[in-house]
């Protein structure tokens, strides 16, 4: 399924409902860490996110020195990126332009075990809030996208079409971080209810059959 066209009062009205969310001032915190400067709050920033916003990947993990030196690596070699990227927003990017420097990012991060692709978009989002969309597997498979890199910067053309109409000036939230927060409580969250209740009630036929 193709993402469709996004309105502003949409948007407007999820942002609000987001602030209403369990957690979602972590995102802030996370910001805050990482524009501290340097490698060390770059990760710690990262893993802040992960912890509370990517659980189910985050929990697998054994060593987090590793994952944490991991990380920092990543972030050291996506430096020219990030850099060439820093001034970028979703509302003006060229993504033919900016293109392989996404990938490029992408792929380091989402090869990670305990950040992976859903975790990649979202220590791209804390370092580019207004650039980069976060998404999940809901996301994805609501709107048809795969898990790779060059699926990722081409779910980031579709956010950019999908607002292109939207003149959006709430200096609260970038447009990139309005429609996370709209696909979270719009996709993410009621496909997360749904999966929950379907494991109860399988749960529950399971233990009739006992």
């Amino acid at each position: 399924m193709k993402m469709k066209k996004l309105e502003l009062g949409s948007l407007i009205k999820s942002h609000e409902e987001f602030r209403n969310v369990p957690g979602n001032e972590i995102y802030n915190l996370a910001r805050f860490i990482t524009g501290e400067g340097g490698i060390s709050n770059q990760a710690g920033g990262a893993i802040i996110l992960l912890a509370t916003w990517n659980k189910q990947r985050f929990r697998i993990v054994k060593d987090y020195d590793a994952l944490n030196d991991s990380i920092k690596l990543a972030f050291e070699n996506s430096r020219p990126s990030f850099y060439r990227l820093e001034n970028e927003r979703l509302e003006t990017a060229n993504f033919d332009a900016i293109e392989d420097d996404i990938k490029e990012i992408y792929s380091r991060f989402s090869r990670i075990k305990g950040v992976e692709y859903t975790g990649a978009s979202k220590v791209m989002s804390i370092n580019n809030t207004s650039l980069f969309v976060m998404w999940d597997k809901y996301i994805r498979d609501k709107y048809g996208f795969g898990e790779s890199a060059e699926e990722y910067a081409r779910f980031l053309k579709e956010c950019q079409w999908a607002t292109k109409d939207i003149k959006w000036q709430h200096d609260s939230v970038s447009l990139a971080k309005a429609i996370d927060e709209h696909n979270y409580l719009n996709v993410s969250l009621p496909a997360a209810q749904k999966s929950i209740e379907k494991q109860k009630k399988h749960k529950g036929k399971e233990a009739k059959k006992k």
